[in-house]
């Protein structure tokens, strides 16, 4: 080891590598306009920050855009630092993965390191913060070690981005008290931690590195594919904006209109005598006022109910939903991807396991849970990669939150039907209860999960009655009784209710087709209050979560995860339950998978994951061994009282074909894949 390398070296020797440890970077991205977030697109470490409670603080500086001559030997450093980092046995910062992206583009690694993340912990301890930064973290647990942001003061007044630019007698100070800070908020924490929510802790620990690792290493994406589809998309936008601009030259006579103002948009509609379905949040408006708002979800609305008086719909705002929709797909998924893709054609997204209070995961530059549905046209499964002698495996979660709900719910007839039949569809359960279509189930089910009230339930049953109406001949359809979206029989349950004549109530709706609102709503309100008639385990379980915010101000998940809340807020407290629950079950399977072994040694590699479902891929070989591996692991939770189950997919090439696995036989689904591939190439 060199001079340099040994007086480094000393400074490391300080500190205890068996006791938490605090290693925080300073970046620099070598731009004035570009703030340094992105290790692999060029940005790089600046100076790392070691501290230990009890001990003084180093910073080691080995880039900097002018005080060249102030810079440690940039081997030497980085050799006695990733010689150190191996010793480390507790790692702790906010945003720790963050740090380990930059260092480990220098090599610089902890592999036997657990990773304690602030940000997690402190949610565990209060989930109802309204930030999590470091700033507002010390504040409430270490406000003797407040600090004014000197580093952002100087950036701003010397108009640069780049902490890469700040002097070192600023940066360095200031670097070394957020690791004073930070292990004084990690102290504090620890002390307040729940003891029925270290399970959770320990969970979100072993989670930790595998997060990491699918970071680091992320997931091929094929440029030329995006670039293609944006270029499409983009001629579409163009075409869809030139027919917007014609409408509204016949209507008001502009030669020139911009689809995404609103002041031209709500011109647009006044003079065509159509009034506002939506207004804005004035919460959200600095002087209070809420105004007409022209959003896409308006548009939709407008789209679906407004007729002119040849009963024709608004072709603009048909338009408007294509365009609004096309423009969203093009910047988020498709130039958006293009720019997070790294040189390679990798995107390396970040999981933040604390996004939410709930304790779900949650993407971010790019969000890669948020993406297009189903078979939509705009849907990027193509792009997205296996690599070549590899295969892909994709396992989800089977309608875990639903599951979850009847566990709380402890429904007698709902557990045992569960018992004796693991794969039952939850919403075909209430279903049939009902006397409904599994549709308006589904609906239920999810608005009484996700705590969307009652009023907006009502709402989203009219709207989907309404559905009936926006095709030629419904109406005649039911009267003949072919009737494909079952309006009949969401119309015969009314009419049992109400002890109305069917008859008269189909003869009722007019002969334009239009159902009269005010029927659907009565219609929608019967079928919920039959709802909770049929199933009062429900509303028992909303009623108790309303008594225990009364008592105690907090909720607490299977694991011990709180959720603080007053009572007002307790038509929420079920979906956080629910969601927060499937988030720790998820997690602990993550870890079971992924951490296993087997799978270690086989190398296999997490891609992403979307909400209750992880994306892997791994040697042709294993992955039948990795099917039986998740099934042996997830969902095995000691006196959980309804079973969790996992449905799979394989794909070959990219996520697009992905093939169900059927009976669990990976292989022959496999060579099912391969076959559909041929066939469609």
């Amino acid at each position: 080891m060199t001079h340099t390398g040994l007086h480094v070296w000393s400074l490391l020797e300080r500190f205890d590598r068996t006791k938490p440890v605090c290693v925080d970077c300073e970046t620099i991205s070598f731009d004035d306009t570009v703030k340094a977030l992105r290790p692999y697109h060029g940005h790089r470490v600046s100076g790392i920050a070691i501290g230990q409670s009890g001990i003084e603080p180093i910073y080691l500086p080995i880039r900097h855009r002018y005080e060249i001559d102030s810079l440690l030997p940039f081997t030497e450093t980085i050799e006695a630092v990733k010689e150190w980092a191996e010793g480390v046995e507790i790692l702790v910062n906010i945003n720790v993965k963050f740090d380990l992206h930059f260092l480990g583009v220098d090599g610089i690694s902890f592999p036997n390191a657990q990773l304690h993340e602030l940000k997690i912990l402190a949610r565990l301890v209060n989930n109802s913060f309204s930030s999590y930064k470091l700033s507002k973290l010390a504040q409430i647990y270490a406000p003797e070690h407040l600090k004014s942001d000197v580093v952002a003061a100087w950036a701003k007044a010397h108009n640069t981005e780049d902490y890469g630019a700040v002097p070192l007698d600023i940066l360095g100070p200031y670097a070394k008290q957020d690791t004073v800070a930070a292990l004084a908020v990690y102290a504090k924490l620890l002390s307040e931690l729940p003891p029925e929510t270290l399970k959770s802790w320990q969970n979100e620990m072993r989670c930790t590195p595998l997060i990491f690792r699918s970071e680091q290493r992320g997931f091929p994406c094929d440029r030329p594919w995006f670039e293609k589809r944006r270029f499409e998309t983009l001629v579409e936008c163009v075409k869809l904006e030139s027919e917007i601009r014609k409408q509204s030259k016949a209507i008001m006579g502009l030669d020139t209109f911009n689809p995404r103002s609103p002041a031209q948009l709500n011109d647009y509609f006044t003079q065509r005598g159509i009034p506002p379905v939506a207004f804005t949040d004035p919460k959200k408006n600095k002087k209070g006022i809420s105004r007409p708002s022209w959003n896409t979800k308006a548009m939709e609305e407008i789209a679906k109910t407004w007729r002119d008086a040849q009963n024709q719909p608004d072709p603009m705002a048909k338009a408007l939903v294509k365009y609004n929709k096309a423009m969203k797909i093009e910047s988020t998924f498709y130039s958006g991807w293009l720019e997070a893709m790294d040189p390679n054609g990798f995107v390396h997204a970040s999981w933040d396991q604390a996004g939410t209070r709930s304790g779900r995961l949650s993407s971010s530059n790019p969000n890669a849970q948020n993406q297009p549905r189903g078979k939509s046209k705009y849907s990027i499964w193509e792009g997205v990669l296996i690599p070549d002698g590899r295969v892909g495996v994709h396992f989800d979660a089977s309608q875990i939150e639903y599951r979850i709900f009847a566990h709380y719910a402890e429904d007698p007839e709902l557990l045992a039907i569960y018992a004796a039949h693991p794969e039952t569809d939850f919403h075909q359960i209430l279903a049939d209860r009902l006397g409904l279509p599994r549709d308006f189930a589904k609906m239920i089910n999810f608005a009484l999960l996700y705590g969307i009230g009652i009023k907006k339930l009502t709402r989203n049953i009219v709207a989907a009655l309404l559905d009936f109406d926006s095709v030629p001949n419904r109406k005649a359809e039911a009267l003949m009784g072919r009737d494909p979206l079952n309006i009949r029989k969401v119309l015969r349950r009314y009419c049992a209710l109400t002890c109305a004549d069917p008859i008269a109530v189909l003869a009722a709706i007019p002969d334009d087709g239009e159902i009269d609102r005010a029927v659907l709503a009565k219609v929608s309100r019967e079928i919920i209050d039959e709802y909770h008639r049929m199933t009062p385990a429900i509303k028992k379980l909303q009623e108790r979560i309303k008594t225990v915010l009364y008592a105690r101000g907090y909720l607490k998940n299977y694991f011990g995860r709180r959720y603080y809340m007053g009572p007002d807020k307790a038509y929420v407290g079920l979906n956080y339950l629910c969601q927060g629950t499937a988030a720790d079950i998820f997690k602990m399977g993550m870890a079971d998978i992924l951490g296993h072994a087997e799978c270690k040694a086989a190398g296999v590699e997490m891609q992403f994951n979307v909400h209750d479902a992880i994306f892997a891929d791994m040697p042709a070989g294993f992955a039948q061994r990795f099917w039986e591996i998740c099934l042996e692991c997830f969902g095995k939770v000691e006196g959980f009282k309804v079973p969790l189950l996992i449905d799979g997919e394989v794909a070959f090439n990219n996520w697009k074909h992905a093939t169900k696995i059927v009976k669990n036989d990976v292989l022959g689904s496999a060579i099912g894949a391969l076959f559909y591939l041929r066939k469609s190439a």
